[in-house]
């Protein structure tokens, strides 16, 4: 007579592709932690190290904060804080007199993130720059770039009246005045409003003749409706942080 098969004969087979299965998952599961707890590990790294070197930006230790941006630029090229020192380097060496080693950083930037939330400040930094060097109507093309692309950006207004200074100093007058009459109408809320109209004061009287001269001001070519501003060249005011927050750059009148 055969012999009745017992559970334990059968089953064997299934509980030891069992403890397999569980052993694969467990592995996996710790696996998957050491990665994800040395990715969380690296990006508080990488944040706090971003701070630091913000800090010393703020108390305009510029270099040190360009030790620390160069840090991190290399280390974490891939990651926002590495993309955004390329900003800050930018903006240390512009205010130490670096204009083409600033320029060479907002480049860098603008090249691998031309949309990346500081694009509009590399672009700001870029006309900065260009006036350090002295190539006024490059400096021009690159606040342009903010009030065309970004007219909602934070930086737009004070583009307007960077664009406006810029052009009083090539003797585009009337270019100037198209400026500063869109901040007047579009950002009466600004501060570059009330610039603008400080200085629109200072131009001599409008010509009665306003045709055939490009608008690039963003606004239609009618008269007041056309605009642009200038910004105050002087006193470091201007605001380097990211998304609307962050330190002072320096204004320009």
């Amino acid at each position: 007579m055969a012999r009745k098969a017992k559970s334990s004969d059968w089953s064997e087979p299934a509980r030891k592709r069992q403890a397999i299965v569980v052993g694969v998952i467990a592995v996996g599961l710790l696996v998957g932690g050491l990665v994800g707890g040395s990715e969380l590990s690296e990006r508080r790294k990488s944040f706090a190290r971003f701070q630091e070197a913000r800090d010393s930006y703020g108390a305009a230790d510029y270099e040190e904060a360009i030790s620390r941006f160069e840090n991190l630029l290399k280390k974490y090229p891939r990651r926002k804080e590495g993309q955004e020192s390329a900003v800050y380097l930018g903006d240390c060496h512009y205010h130490q007199g670096n204009y083409e080693k600033a320029l060479g950083y907002y480049s860098d930037y603008l090249e691998r993130t031309p949309e990346g939330p500081l694009a509009p400040r590399a672009w700001e930094g870029a006309g900065y720059a260009q006036e350090g060097k002295g190539e006024v109507e490059a400096a021009v093309a690159a606040y342009l770039e903010i009030a065309q692309r970004w007219p909602d950006h934070y930086l737009a207004p004070e583009a307007h009246l960077n664009a406006a200074r810029c052009y009083r100093q090539l003797g585009e007058i009337e270019r100037a005045r198209r400026h500063y009459k869109k901040l007047r109408r579009d950002y009466k809320e600004s501060r570059a409003a009330g610039e603008a109209e400080r200085k629109m004061s200072l131009l001599p009287p409008e010509p009665e003749d306003k045709g055939g001269e490009k608008d690039d001001s963003g606004s239609p070519p009618d008269g007041d409706k056309e605009t642009g501003g200038e910004e105050t060249r002087g006193d470091e005011a201007r605001d380097r942080g990211g998304e609307g927050k962050g330190e002072e750059r320096g204004s320009k009148e």
